[in-house]
Parts: structure tokens; sequence; C-alpha cells
């Protein structure tokens, strides 16, 4: 063997063996500090929106106009700023109490996706990168 490979060999003769009645010595794994220890991240959080929109098509209507619901329990048709009103949400039902006009009842089987009115008026939601489900205040 060459000089330069005993050299990283190191010297052997001071390291000790352990006897029967003594542990072994463990070596803990070296830290790296030259990078900041970043703390776990939990799930991202989703942002629940404070409003839903639901594209509404309605006899006296038409089909090109929609319903803004919001979280503290009013609405608000969106081609018509007046038309405003107060909604309450019983299980399947949803009842829109309008300002001007007398209340309208809907239905809905798919867990607040679409609703439906014995009139033929019907709210269907309007999803988008915000709003993927039907919120739980809603």
């Amino acid at each position: 063997m060459s000089d330069s490979k005993e050299s990283n060999l190191g010297d052997w003769a001071d390291i000790s063996a352990p006897s029967d009645d003594e542990e072994p010595i463990k070596k803990s794994k070296s830290v790296d500090k030259s990078k900041p220890v970043e703390p776990k991240k939990d799930k991202p959080k989703i942002d629940i929106p404070d409003n839903i929109r639901y594209s509404a098509d309605h006899p006296k209507w038409g089909r090109d106009d929609s319903i803004n619901f919001y979280k503290n329990g009013t609405f608000k048709r969106v081609l018509k700023n007046k038309e405003l009103g107060k909604w309450v949400r019983n299980n399947n039902e949803l009842i829109l109490n309008w300002k001007n006009w007398d209340p309208e009842n809907l239905i809905t089987n798919d867990n607040g996706v679409t609703f439906e009115g014995d009139n033929g008026f019907l709210l269907k939601l309007s999803k988008s990168p915000i709003v993927k489900e039907v919120p739980q205040w809603f």
C-alpha cells in the first residue's frame, strides 16, 4: 500500500473495543446546520367563501340570470340589484323571502347543488376555483 492510502485510514490504535459489560457507543446523526429547519406544513387551508352564486332559470326572468347567496342569510338577484331578500334553508328546502315579492319555496334532491320550485324555477350552483361544492353554511 502507498503512504497516501494509509494516511486516509487514520490511527485505529487509539480506539478501544467495547467490553462485554459495556454498551457500544452509538453515534448520533450529524445535523446540517447550514439550512434552517422548516416546520411541518399542515394541509393547505381551504377558503370558505362568504357568498355563492347560483344560475337562475325563472319562468318570469328567462335563463341568463343568477342569484348571489350570502353567508349572513341574505340574497340578491344579479341582474336586478333591487330584487333581494333573506333566505332560509331547512334540510332539502330553500325558502326565498323576497323583499318585494311573495316567498318562493324550492327543493333539492342533491344536497343543494340544484333547487327546483313548483313553478319551474331552477337554481344551479355555479362552480368556480373557489366554490367547488356547497359550503356548510348554506
